[in-house]
């Protein structure tokens, strides 16, 4: 199977350390041919597992971060 990434120049999100400091990230370049966002893929084989996993964004996926994880609020 083969699940092509975009690196992280051609993606929108975030990065947690282990010291739990958060780093947003930018996309600057459009990814090559089939290439996605990692949330994207995730998303896609997720629900033909039969989970849900309906996020229109990495926005929306932080939001559910924080509301279940009070230290990622704000």
């Amino acid at each position: 199977m083969i699940l092509p990434a975009a690196c992280f120049a051609e993606k929108d999100g975030t990065f947690t350390s282990t010291e739990r400091r958060v780093q947003q990230i930018r996309k600057a370049v459009d990814p090559p041919g089939d290439a996605r966002a990692e949330w994207e893929w995730i998303c896609d084989l997720s629900r033909r597992l039969g989970q849900e996993a309906d996020y229109a964004s990495p926005a929306s996926i932080m939001a559910e971060i924080a509301s279940l994880t009070p230290s990622y609020g704000g």
